[in-house]
């Protein structure tokens, strides 16, 4: 299994990224307040092929309120009304067709291999800056 991510190296989000960074000192001084997560074949908001239903308060309110910034964000994705895990609270992703794990740029989730491909579990960080 393989996930391109859809706005790859090069494009508008990436070039502000690496803009930010270089304006503020590198990636390691921004990383307390800025981090672009780009989630696969979601759709614009919501929605899509990829593992889009996200609970982003819980991870926002974590980093503005305890200090924990994300390292890592669990997507799912749900074959039912695709409504149904924006209302659910909290998000239920036992229910979910898969998961996966949504890393800070540069990073992208790739299956390792050797798990269950529908789980997160089953995915490794790798860097799409140092990909040949």
């Amino acid at each position: 299994i393989s996930v391109k991510i859809y706005n790859p190296p090069g494009s508008n989000l990436s070039n502000n990224q690496h803009a930010v960074e270089r304006a503020m000192g590198g990636r390691a001084s921004t990383e307390d307040f800025f981090r672009l997560f780009m989630v696969p074949d979601m759709d614009h908001c919501f929605g899509g092929n990829g593992a889009w239903s996200i609970d982003y308060l819980d991870y926002l309110e974590k980093w503005v309120e305890q200090g924990k910034a994300p390292d890592v964000l669990i997507g799912a994705h749900f074959t039912a009304n695709p409504m149904d895990p924006i209302l659910a609270k909290p998000l239920d992703v036992t229910k979910a067709k898969f998961t996966r794990p949504v890393l800070p740029y540069p990073l992208r989730a790739q299956y390792d291999g050797k798990g269950d491909p529908n789980s997160a579990t089953s995915f490794k960080p790798v860097n799409s800056e140092t990909e040949n």
